[in-house]
């Protein structure tokens, strides 16, 4: 399916999948295999222009990445993030380290 940046409403909801067409043709696989595809880094740079632009045309914009097999989609998040210029969430190692020294006796 094509992806078409329109905006119908103040809010604006872009949901990615992943594009494993090879898996979507296969019968009697499991469901977690559809969304198993990580975008490339070329992919999501041709996406953001077009989420860029959608997001100027509404007050809100949410970007759901739903190739959720694995940690493929909070990976692609990052990227995504750092591609439209906000800062990416902590991930599981820093986080990991916080508790660590929240922790550790004084």
């Amino acid at each position: 399916m094509p992806f078409i940046a329109e905006a119908t409403s103040d809010i604006a909801i872009v949901r990615l999948h992943g594009r494993n067409r090879e898996a979507w043709e296969k019968k009697g696989i499991p469901v977690a295999e559809l969304f198993n595809y990580l975008y490339t880094e070329q992919e999501l740079e041709e996406l953001t222009p077009r989420v860029k632009q959608l997001a100027s045309n509404t007050k809100q914009l949410h970007v759901l990445f739903n190739n959720c097999y694995g940690d493929k989609a909070v990976e692609n998040a990052r990227q995504m993030r750092l591609m439209l210029g906000q800062s990416a969430p902590a991930t599981q190692e820093t986080l990991l380290g916080l508790e660590s020294t929240l922790e550790s006796p004084e």
